[in-house]
């Protein structure tokens, strides 16, 4: 499948309900809106280039100098606490679930769906006798009688 010349980011509708998001002044609501969109660009790592960060955000009214780029992100973190940072990048956590579209790799879930559909078909035994796992301990069933389990679960055998 050809990858699209379009770049697109999730906004929850929750933002928008989200009183936090309303305490912020409109410019740092637009700030926060606008870094998504760069994390997005960056695969969610923003190096803090205050100067390159303030230039994405295109506003000639001084706003977005370095320093003033910097207090927005401040006055943003310190309103949502999704948004990390060390020394020398930004980001943020929980980015593939909340604002990426085609994060997900579909062939990894597929494979994860195929483990887990072949795990649960697996059942436990122990010396050929069946297992279940009750009351937080595994049991053996052997005739009929539930015999608790006293071996190592390494000699737990799964068929």
């Amino acid at each position: 499948m050809a990858k699209s010349k379009y770049e697109f980011i999730k906004i929850e509708m929750r933002l928008f309900n989200d009183p936090k998001f309303f305490m912020l002044s409109e410019l740092d609501r637009l700030t926060y809106i606008m870094l998504i969109a760069l994390a997005k660009q960056t695969r969610n790592l923003i190096k803090k280039d205050w100067r390159a960060i303030g230039c994405y955000l295109r506003d000639n009214g001084g706003y977005r100098s370095p320093i003033g780029v910097k207090s927005a992100v401040n006055r943003i973190m310190g309103k949502f606490d999704n948004i990390r940072q060390d020394k020398y990048n930004l980001w943020f956590d929980g980015w593939e679930e909340r604002y990426s579209y085609g994060g997900v790799d579909k062939e990894k879930e597929k494979e994860k769906d195929k483990e887990k559909d072949i795990s649960s078909k697996k059942k436990p035994y122990y010396k050929e006798y069946e297992m279940r796992k009750a009351q937080g301990r595994w049991w053996v069933l052997k005739d009929g009688e539930w015999l608790e389990f006293n071996d190592k679960e390494s000699a737990i055998i799964w068929k």
